[in-house]
């Protein structure tokens, strides 16, 4: 995600956590989630890209409320560490090794 539309996201999740309460948005998270889920599993014959983007965006509206929720910090080094698995797997698999 451009990390602009990521800071301009900070605001109103700031004042949805305000409004709502954290458990009340993990609810919120967990029933977009879903959503995402049966989009996915849909597509491509019964769910078309745009609907599947409409969740998507959704969830990443839920994921900056609860990474401020649980602490940017913390989320941001569990992040950083699984992209680095990530790309570590992906150059032993280019090597012909799968992880």
């Amino acid at each position: 995600m451009n990390e602009r539309i990521w800071r301009k996201a900070t605001r109103p999740c700031r004042r949805a956590l305000a409004r709502w309460g954290v458990q009340r948005q993990v609810t919120r998270a967990v029933e977009e989630l879903g959503e995402l889920l049966t989009a996915l599993s849909r597509f491509p014959k019964r769910a078309t890209p745009e609907e599947v983007a409409d969740e998507i965006a959704d969830v990443m509206i839920m994921c900056r409320q609860l990474s401020m929720a649980f602490g940017d910090e913390l989320v941001t080094q569990r992040f950083t560490a699984k992209l680095q698995r990530l790309s570590e797997d992906v150059t032993t698999s280019v090597k012909g090794v799968e992880p």
